[in-house]
């Protein structure tokens, strides 16, 4: 069967091709005239270029994104699965601490790691080898280190050739300042693994930016750049491309002057490094800034340079640097030289764009939706390192000036349309996206609404922020969503979100709720899991913090959800704890509780909740002596116990 049908598919494939040659001759053979172009526009190609991901990707596009798994990156055991912001962080860096380790020892045992099954043999799990061929001081030697990026020993080999009087060629030099400019003088610092990255922030890396370090002054690079006799136009690139990523601003304009006066040849990375170091170097009027910024521009032109996206990307640095209020005309100016030099804005444009436009919260423009609809019709693709704040800047747009929830839905739907959600910084840039989100939402939509979206996010994307909790609590209260809030403590209870002013919330909109016979059994299974929690943890170092109000609060739950029996022990518990406890319980739990002491025809226990409500001045313990007094039948040592608290016609 199977051989047949593969004979069956040999055959429709040669008439297909034979079909396709003959309409191909047909077509290439109809006036001679047209034959030489007919077959120029015929081409058949061998074989298509493909690279390693191409299969994994086809594969990949078939699919959707699951949202209710959790990143690659923290997949493990369903059980050590990481749901809170700080086990996600300590559960990547614990592995990539490993990594480290691991390589550590890779590359200080490299003898016993010499079995490679792979083939073609991994370079990354190769051992790194300390060895180098070339071991005499002599240039080959400085070659080789410089090849192999070992700023260090490429300097004291450097060092060893001058001591002994031996030349250098311009080309090896020129290398050798190259490192030295691109490192800064120093050992290049080691790659961040994904996990590490994910988390630079919290473990103070350098950000996307650029590195965090100042240029070395008396670092080998300014050396090596006097050491060479002839200061070429490649050597003062080199320096000023170094001093402006490395803060060196001053020196870098400077270097640029005296090239510009010897009449040296630039090109357009020296300008782009020129231009971002204008921005921190030019402390004048913004008028003034942008005249020495369209020079700049104008110089390029009239030596023939032609500007790159990262041209752009710096001038529209100086301009967000520049006064707000009048740049707007100078920005769409910007984009109407990129549109004739017909290069597309990358997202970190854009996003720079919205800075100068919404300069001020109440700012009112069509900016942000007009961006939105030019990316639904073109695509997202990530062109720039920063590039990765886009998503947030346009949703803390729309937020902070817009407020508009359906602009909000459309960059969320762009976000995750394809693999656009790949195009974010960091998982700090990530959850404040989706803080802008939800309290863009939360503020102009309606709470199922939210929810929806709240469901297919939280917990596996993204780790709420206690403050969107609140906001999100804030609406199901002004909606009364009250439905919802199950599914909220769930998610409280995963992510570990135990702070009192929250916990009180929750369980404040849990008391204000309709007496609903299944939701009030949920509610007073949270309530019961709370106080269980909190007596089992009140040894612990680091105990469940509770205030008398959540107290409260717990009582109340459980007698509207008819556990008596329950509320009573955890009004035990307070009495017995009730002075570890800050403020009080409200007095409408008091008269909840003495109900149910009613209901339950327990006089005993309700002359015990009287004289608690005397005991904290509420209010309305006359009226809940009176009720007691009327409604049960007192002993007389039980009546004489609130005696004095009975209103005086009653005496």
């Amino acid at each position: 069967m199977a051989a047949s049908m593969c004979n069956c598919a040999r055959r429709v494939l040669a008439t297909s091709a034979r079909s396709c040659y003959r309409s191909c001759t047909v077509s290439t053979q109809s006036t001679p005239e047209t034959l030489d172009t007919k077959q120029a526009d015929i081409v058949i190609p061998k074989k298509k270029k493909r690279d390693s991901l191409s299969i994994l990707q086809a594969l990949a596009s078939t699919v959707g994104k699951d949202e209710t798994a959790p990143k690659y990156m923290f997949m493990d055991d369903p059980f050590l699965i990481p749901y809170s912001y700080s086990a996600k962080r300590n559960f990547a860096l614990s592995k990539a601490s490993g990594r480290k380790a691991a390589r550590f020892m890779v590359n200080k045992y490299p003898r016993y790691f010499r079995n490679s099954p792979a083939d073609p043999p991994i370079e990354a799990l190769v051992p790194k080898p300390d060895k180098y061929k070339h071991r005499f001081v002599n240039e080959l030697a400085l070659n080789e280190r410089i090849e192999k990026r070992r700023v260090t020993d490429a300097v004291d080999i450097y060092k060893s050739l001058k001591k002994e009087g031996v030349q250098i060629s311009a080309d090896t030099h020129q290398r050798l300042l190259d490192l030295l400019c691109v490192y800064n003088s120093a050992e290049p610092a080691d790659k961040l693994l994904p996990e590490e990255f994910e988390f630079r922030q919290d473990i103070g890396k350098d950000s996307p930016r650029g590195p965090s370090k100042s240029w070395n002054k008396n670092g080998m690079a300014q050396a090596v750049f006097d050491d060479m006799e002839e200061k070429t136009a490649e050597a003062y690139k080199s320096m000023i491309r170094g001093l402006s990523k490395y803060r060196g601003h001053d020196r870098a304009i400077e270097y640029y002057e005296e090239m510009v006066a010897a009449d040296m040849p630039l090109d357009t990375p020296t300008y782009n490094a020129i231009i971002y170091s204008s921005v921190f170097t030019d402390n004048s009027s913004s008028e003034i800034r942008w005249q020495h910024l369209l020079c700049l521009l104008g110089e390029m032109s009239m030596r023939g340079l032609r500007p790159d996206l990262e041209t752009f990307n710096q001038a529209f640095l100086c301009l967000v640097r520049m006064k707000k209020n009048t740049n707007q005309e100078r920005a769409f100016h910007m984009l109407t030289e990129m549109k004739k030099c017909e290069i597309e804005p990358s997202l970190s444009i854009w996003s720079r764009l919205l800075s100068i436009v919404y300069f001020e919260d109440a700012v009112q423009s069509p900016l942000l939706g007009a961006i939105v609809d030019h990316l639904e019709e073109h695509g997202v693709t990530w062109r720039h390192p920063e590039d990765g704040e886009f998503f947030k800047s346009a949703m803390a747009k729309c937020f902070i000036s817009q407020k508009d929830p359906e602009l909000a839905k459309r960059i969320h739907k762009l976000f995750n349309t394809g693999r656009n959600f790949t195009v974010m910084s960091d998982l700090h840039t990530e959850s404040l996206y989706y803080n802008f989100f939800f309290r863009t939402l939360c503020l102009m939509d309606d709470i199922d609404t939210v929810m929806d979206y709240y469901t297919s996010i939280v917990p596996c994307q993204w780790t709420p922020h206690f403050a969107v909790i609140q906001e999100i609590m804030r609406a199901v209260e002004l909606h009364q969503g009250y439905r919802h809030l199950p599914q909220i403590w769930s998610d409280l209870v995963r992510l570990d979100i135990s702070r009192p002013h929250v916990l009180n919330l929750i369980l404040g909109l849990m008391v204000k709720s309709p007496r609903e016979p299944e939701l009030s059994g949920k509610f007073a299974d949270c309530a019961q899991f709370l106080i269980q929690q909190w007596r089992e943890k009140i040894t612990d170092r680091r105990p469940l913090v509770l205030t008398a109000e959540i107290m409260g609060h717990i009582i109340s739950l459980l007698v509207k959800g008819d556990r008596f029996s329950e509320a009573w022990a955890a009004f035990e518990t307070y009495k017995f704890n009730g002075r570890d406890l800050s403020g009080l319980p409200g007095e409408e739990t008091f008269h909840l509780l003495l109900n149910g002491c009613i209901q339950e025809e327990d006089p005993e226990k309700a002359v015990t909740v009287v004289l608690m409500m005397d005991e904290m001045m509420m209010p309305r313990v006359d009226e809940a002596s009176k009720k007691t007094v009327e409604t049960m039948s007192l002993s007389g040592p039980q009546r004489s116990q609130i005696e004095h608290l009975l209103p005086r016609t009653m005496l």
